[in-house]
């Protein structure tokens, strides 16, 4: 009898402890509905940016976002708690890097090596909403640690963005396959330049690959890069640029690497006025590395050793240029520029400064 009297009272102690614990579990439900509490002080699993501002600080040292504005939207990602507040913005963070908390402190972002892709800051693959200042975001993310890979997920739909500028060298966008639609841009969609430009020193690196470019408006550069060492642009299609924009732009660089671009599939590819595919220079400052006058010789802003390598291009007007090569740019190595001609023809430009020199190419199909 002892012994059964015994099993009734520890029965009743299980009881009680399961009922205790199933109702503190229960108390964090109403203010968290995704939460999932396991052990005190563990990880938490919220839903939407929104959800991971409501949670204090210390409910948790490691919590999982599942999508930036709803779960599975593609930016989602794990933060760790910070005693203090986000850095950023007065302490009101970026929602991608920092999160502020419910508490005034910060979620600071932890992507356990993994590629930070522009999803997490908010951008929209969708095309509903303009992504330019996540993406901006995402950019200054990678540029306050030097630089570094950033992934731009394909969507259904193009991505709506421009005017995005980095200042730092060691950028590599990787689009993925997605379309991203510069329409709304006032200068260009990207841009690369040292900040306080015309700068007599040049960043270091940066490349974009996967992209597929539109844009309706008649003015501006889609790709702008000003005085940077080594930049890469490759495995592009220019789809639509509007009459009067040019396509790409590359001011005071050294050894630009353009490689399997194509922009030949819609004849109004570029097609008035002014419009131009690759516009090639110095950085216009005339500056020598001693701050003098700048000579071809000794010219710090000067650009160098471009190779243009499977480069496709269509004009459908006779002022549509293909090339426009100019002051203070040495040495063009053309392995294969086509460069096709509708209607009255485009042109390849032949405006050369007085400071410009050289063009090579071999096995080349330059037409225009």
């Amino acid at each position: 009898m002892a012994y059964l009297a015994g099993q009734e009272e520890m029965r009743k102690l299980i009881i009680i402890a399961m009922a205790w614990y199933w109702s503190a579990v229960s108390a964090f439900a109403p203010v968290f509905p995704r939460a999932q509490a396991w052990t005190a002080g563990a990880i938490w699993e919220v839903s939407s940016t929104s959800a991971l501002q409501s949670l204090n600080s210390t409910v948790s040292t490691r919590v999982l976002r599942g999508g930036f504005s709803a779960e599975g939207d593609g930016g989602g990602a794990w933060y760790v708690s910070s005693k203090a507040a986000c850095p950023l913005n007065a302490g009101a963070g970026d929602n991608g890097s920092q999160v502020k908390s419910n508490d005034g402190k910060c979620w600071l972002l932890d992507l356990q090596g993994q590629m930070p892709n522009a999803l997490i800051w908010g951008a929209d693959k969708s095309g509903a909403t303009d992504s330019s200042k996540a993406v901006q975001n995402a950019v200054n993310y990678l540029c306050s640690a030097g630089g570094g890979d950033l992934r731009v997920p394909a969507g259904l739909n193009a991505y709506k963005f421009h005017d995005v500028t980095s200042h730092c060298g060691g950028l590599n966008i990787h689009a993925a396959g997605a379309t991203i639609d510069c329409s709304g841009m006032t200068d260009h969609c990207i841009q690369v330049v040292p900040t306080g430009f015309p700068a007599q020193r040049r960043l270091v690196g940066f490349s974009i690959d996967g992209a597929q470019f539109i844009n309706s408006n008649t003015s501006g550069r889609i790709i702008d890069i000003k005085q940077v060492y080594n930049p890469s642009i490759h495995d592009i299609v220019m789809a639509n640029v509007a009459a009067g924009a040019t396509a790409i732009r590359l001011f005071g660089v050294q050894n630009p690497d353009l490689r399997n671009i194509d922009g030949s599939g819609i004849p109004q590819i570029i097609n008035g006025t002014n419009g131009t595919f690759i516009e090639y220079a110095g950085d216009m400052s005339g500056k020598s590395s001693t701050g003098g006058a700048c000579t071809l010789g000794d010219c710090s802003t000067r650009s160098d050793l471009l190779v243009i390598n499977n480069v496709r291009g269509a004009g459908a007007n006779s002022s549509a240029v293909a090339l426009y090569w100019h002051d203070q740019a040495s040495t063009v190595q053309v392995n294969e520029f086509q460069f096709r001609m509708d209607w009255k023809g485009s042109r390849f430009d032949a405006r050369l400064a007085s400071q410009t020199s050289g063009i090579a190419h071999s096995s080349s199909s330059l037409k225009g």
